[in-house]
């Protein structure tokens, strides 16, 4: 009687590890048998128009993986999430992973896709006719200091001749999703802001688009994918399906227009009709603001890095290799047509 008993206790615990093991490998790859990502992305905006469009194609799907996204709102929770891990993958600015690298920080996430060339804002104002020298004596909304769009803001500045210390003020206090409701309440002269958020403050606000910042600044290394070098040694399949998904979507984006986009990203931006999000996407397209594939471009991270330095966020340019892995995005690029 206690053989059997203790034949029936084994058969017994046999079967809870077999519902153990089973409840594990769910948790990791989902009960659909997918492979889950923990996507975090830095703010929610129309630049980012090609991950939307992967999302909703399918284009992740083709490659079973899950993708769960999340939004910070905020380059440095972005890398926050990545060092934590508490995301695989973060889709943010270079300077935050360029930062990180040169503070000597070995964990440091490394980029393995490019996402978009062009500064995404544009420059708004409160009256429809302008000129740069119009800027001499005012109030501008920039963002946050030592951020990408702040910094590459400052970089045109300079180029354009004015002296950030004398000729006009920079607001770099405000937090970045706040900033179009502040310029709307009267708080400065000038603001720069990120689609729809632009569009939108014209359309309600009768405040004016005058200039998309990214046509006036060379094509710099500016929102990317990026993951631990633990998590990419671990996961190259993972990593190559993802570039495979964004890679897909660059071109799908290429090849249609303004309007056929904004359809499939629609639910993303419920707060913005067709025709408006239309419009922002054009506005996007105009500032050839999309990478053609996810290959990142060597001379768009040494622009980086030098808009980096002017701002006086990095002493010394790192060397490519040691942040870009290109292998995902080259395979990609090969081995689809």
């Amino acid at each position: 009687m206690k053989k059997t008993k203790a034949s029936a206790n084994k058969y017994i615990f046999f079967l809870l590890s077999m519902m153990m093991l089973f409840l594990t490998a769910c948790s990791k790859s989902g009960s659909s048998g997918k492979e889950t990502i923990r996507l975090n992305e830095v703010t929610r905006s129309v630049f980012y128009a090609p991950q939307y469009v992967a999302l909703e194609l399918g284009y992740f799907d083709e490659y079973s993986l899950n993708v769960k996204l999340t939004c910070a709102e905020g380059s440095d929770r972005t890398m926050t999430a990545l060092l934590s891990k508490q995301a695989d993958i973060g889709l943010l600015g270079s300077a935050a992973t360029i930062s990180v690298r040169s503070q000597g920080k070995e964990e440091c996430p490394i980029i393995f896709s490019q996402l978009t060339q062009r500064d995404g804002s544009f420059l708004v104002g409160r009256s429809e006719n302008f000129q740069w020298s119009d800027l001499k004596g005012k109030k501008i909304i920039a963002g946050r200091r030592g951020g990408v769009p702040e910094m590459v803001f400052e970089y045109i500045l300079k180029e354009k001749g004015f002296n950030l210390q004398s000729d006009l003020t920079l607001l770099t206090n405000i937090q970045f999703n706040l900033m179009g409701i502040a310029f709307s309440r009267g708080i400065g002269d000038y603001v720069c802001l990120f689609e729809p958020t632009a569009s939108l403050l014209q359309k309600e606000k009768s405040l004016y688009i005058l200039k998309s910042l990214g046509t006036e600044c060379d094509k710099v290394l500016y929102t990317c994918y990026c993951a631990s070098r633990e998590y990419i040694n671990k996961n190259p399949k993972v990593i190559q399906s993802f570039t495979n998904a964004i890679y897909k979507a660059q071109v799908w984006v290429c090849d249609h227009s303004a309007e056929e986009i904004a359809k499939v990203i629609l639910p993303y931006f419920v707060d913005s009709s067709l025709e408006m999000l239309t419009r922002c996407i054009q506005n996007y397209i105009d500032s050839d603001v999309w990478c053609k594939n996810p290959i990142v471009d060597r001379s768009a991270f040494v622009n980086m890095q030098n808009i980096m330095i002017e701002a006086g966020e990095l002493e010394n340019q790192i060397d490519f290799n040691e942040l870009i892995e290109n292998c995902f995005a080259n395979k990609a690029v090969e081995d689809i047509t």
